[in-house]
C-alpha cells in the first residue's frame, strides 16, 4: 500500500522523530550535538519554523515545532542531507545515517502543548541515561529551568502557561515533568487510528480543512483498490481530456500525470512500478509527480484542491454505484431461490 502523503499546512504544530539508520548513533561527540543545534538554528530561521522543544539522544531526535510558510518537510530534508555529509566528512563513511522518512505527528497544540513538551524532555531518563531530565545536556529542559542559555529556542510561550511569574513558572513547569516521572510512559499518546495525527475527531477535520483536503471526509479512500484504467477513464471525464493524453508531451500532458500519480498513489493501493508502467515513464517521474502535487495542496492551490475534490467525488460514487448494483443482483438472487 502506498504511504499517506505528509500532511503540512501554515501554522501547523508538528512533532518530529529522526531515527538513526540501522539504530546507529548519529551523535558520536559533543561537537555534533553543538553542530547540529547550531546548523538546525540557521535553518529554523530560514524556513519560518519555530521550535518549542527538543531532545537529542545518541540515535535518535525528538523535535516539538511550528511550521511556518515555508514548506516543513523541504526546509528538513535539506538539513538532514547537510548534517549527513558533514558526519559522513567528519567520521570517514558513506551511505545513509538517517532511517528513512523522519515521523512527522501534526498534533492539537491546544490540548498537547504542555504534555508532549513533557514527553520530550523525559526521553533521557525513559531510556535509562539519567534519573533527572536537568541531568541531561542534550535537550532544552534546562534552557526552561534556566540552567543552560539557547539562542535555539525560546521557552517564554510554555512557561506562561504555568504562570505570569517567570520563576514561579519554571517551579510549576518543573514539577510538572517530574510528576510524568511517576505517571510512567505515556504510549497512549499516540494510540490513534492516523499515525500522522494527534487529536481528536474535530481537529482531525480541521487538520484537513487546513491542508485543503476533504479527506477526513471521505473515509476508507486512501486504502482502496481502483484499476488503472478506470483511474484514467475517471480524470478524461472530470478533466475532459482525449483518451491517450496522459502519455502525450508538452505542460498538459505533464500536468495530468502528476495528478494520476498523486491519486493513484496516495488515495489507492496502487505501486509505484505499476503506475509507471501505465504512464510509460520510469519511477523517479512518479515520485516526482507526486511531490509537486504534495506541494501544491501545501502551498494552499485552490484550483488543485477543486481538481483532487471533483475526482474523489467520481471515484466515490462509482464505488457506491458498484455496491449498490452488487447489493441488488444479490437480493435478486435470493428472491429467485424463495
Amino acid at each position: 500500500m502506498a504511504r499517506k502523503p505528509r500532511i503540512e499546512y501554515p501554522g501547523a504544530f508538528f512533532h518530529i522523530i529522526v531515527r538513526g539508520n540501522n539504530r546507529e548513533n548519529i551523535f558520536r561527540d559533543s561537537g555534533d550535538y553543538v553542530r547540529y543545534l547550531q546548523k538546525f538554528s540557521y535553518f529554523c530561521e530560514e524556513g519560518d519554523i519555530t521550535l518549542y522543544a527538543y531532545c537529542l539522544m545518541p540515535n535518535h531526535i525528538h523535535i516539538l515545532l511550528e511550521m511556518g510558510k515555508v514548506s516543513l518537510s523541504k526546509v528538513l530534508q535539506r538539513f538532514h542531507t547537510w548534517y549527513t555529509q558533514y558526519f559522513n566528512r567528519r567520521y570517514d563513511r558513506v551511505g545513509h545515517l538517517f532511517q528513512g522518512r523522519y515521523k512527522a505527528i501534526v498534533c492539537d497544540k491546544d490540548a498537547y502543548l504542555l504534555e508532549l513538551v513533557r514527553y520530550i524532555h523525559l526521553n533521557p531518563v525513559r531510556d535509562g541515561l539519567v534519573d533527572s531530565p536537568e541531568d541531561y545536556q542534550r535537550s532544552s529542559h534546562r534552557v526552561y529551568l534556566g540552567i543552560d542559555k539557547s539562542e535555539v529556542i525560546d521557552p517564554s510561550f510554555v512557561l506562561k502557561q504555568f504562570s505570569g511569574s517567570l520563576s514561579a513558572a519554571k517551579k510549576s513547569y518543573k514539577s510538572f515533568v517530574m510528576e510524568g516521572i511517576r505517571l510512567g510512559r505515556r504510549d497512549d499518546l499516540y494510540k490513534v487510528s492516523d499515525q500522522r495525527i494527534l487529536g481528536d475527531e474535530a481537529f482531525y477535520k480541521e487538520v484537513f480543512r487546513r491542508r485543503g483536503d476533504d479527506e477526513s471526509e471521505s473515509p476508507g479512500i486512501a486504502t482502496v483498490h481502483f484499476e488503472l484504467n478506470e483511474l484514467e477513464e475517471i480524470m478524461q471525464n472530470v478533466m475532459g481530456f482525449e483518451p491517450g493524453s496522459l502519455r502525450l508531451g508538452g505542460h498538459f500532458g505533464t500536468w495530468i500525470r502528476r495528478v494520476f500519480c498523486y491519486i493513484a498513489r496516495t488515495y489507492g493501493s496502487n505501486k509505484g512500478n505499476d503506475v509507471a508502467v501505465h504512464i510509460g515513464r520510469d519511477l523517479a517521474n512518479v515520485t516526482h509527480g507526486v511531490r509537486f502535487v504534495e506541494d501544491l495542496l501545501h502551498a494552499g492551490d485552490q484550483k488543485t484542491i477543486d481538481l483532487l475534490s471533483g475526482i474523489r467525488e467520481e471515484i466515490v460514487r462509482r464505488r457506491f454505484s458498484f455496491q449498490n448494483k452488487k447489493e441488488g443482483r444479490e437480493k435478486r438472487k435470493l428472491k429467485k431461490k424463495v
